[in-house]
């Protein structure tokens, strides 16, 4: 958070990249909380996954902002006029399925736009004048049959934590060890995939969640 925080204060463009689930969202929503009040007029959040044609992100992002269609003005133009007069911070996840539009529209605002800055997320970056890419990383995962690997390892921290709040009784033990370390090594330190697994954990138990992952057994059907 302090990374990103910290190219904020020298890019006016950020875009946060990584593979899916390694946490991007919720990282760009922490960073946007804890900057907000130093924008005059706060940070906004457009949010581009149920967007399918990148011919409406502009759309998209006028509709968050408040923005007004005018008759005979695309919308680009619409929110370049507005942001114009303002201080904010301006958050658009979800970029990788119309990066080129999103590019396009990061562009346009940054060179209409003074007081404005970016803070983008997508599984690439946007690859424009300007901007600074930020590579987020999945959690470390331990080493095979490396204890102490295993006692500082993010994955097996974050497994831990969400297998114990789904089961109370839940403890990393010398018995389900190994599995665990095999489980997060399985799921390549993603979180969002961690915290599924994990929640499982009680009803399936580590060993068959791994048996789930090595294809030895069939994902259920049922659930949310």
């Amino acid at each position: 958070m302090r990374e990103v925080a910290g190219l904020l204060e020298g890019y006016r463009l950020v875009t946060v990249t990584g593979p899916g689930g390694v946490g991007k969202t919720r990282l760009a929503g922490v960073v946007a909380r804890r900057m907000a009040a130093r924008f005059a007029d706060s940070a906004w959040l457009a949010e581009l996954a149920p967007v399918r044609d990148p011919a409406q992100v502009a759309v998209a992002v006028a509709v968050a902002l408040g923005v007004r269609q005018q008759p005979g003005v695309s919308a680009a133009v619409a929110v370049a006029r507005v942001l114009a007069r303002r201080q904010l911070l301006l958050v658009l996840d979800n970029c990788e399925h119309v990066i080129g539009a999103a590019a396009e529209l990061c562009a346009g605002l940054l060179q209409a736009c003074d007081d404005i800055r970016i803070l983008a997320t997508s599984r690439e970056p946007l690859r424009i004048a300007g901007e600074a890419a930020y590579r987020l990383a999945p959690l470390p995962v331990p080493s095979p049959g490396d204890a102490d690997d295993m006692a500082q390892a993010g994955a097996v921290a974050l497994f831990t934590d969400r297998a114990r709040a789904a089961d109370a009784g839940f403890a990393l033990t010398d018995h389900n060890r190994a599995d665990v370390a095999r489980l997060v090594g399985r799921l390549d330190g993603i979180p969002l995939a961690i915290e599924l697994a994990a929640a499982r954990a009680e009803a399936l138990g580590v060993s068959q969640l791994l048996g789930w992952l090595d294809g030895r057994l069939g994902l259920p059907a049922g659930g949310d």
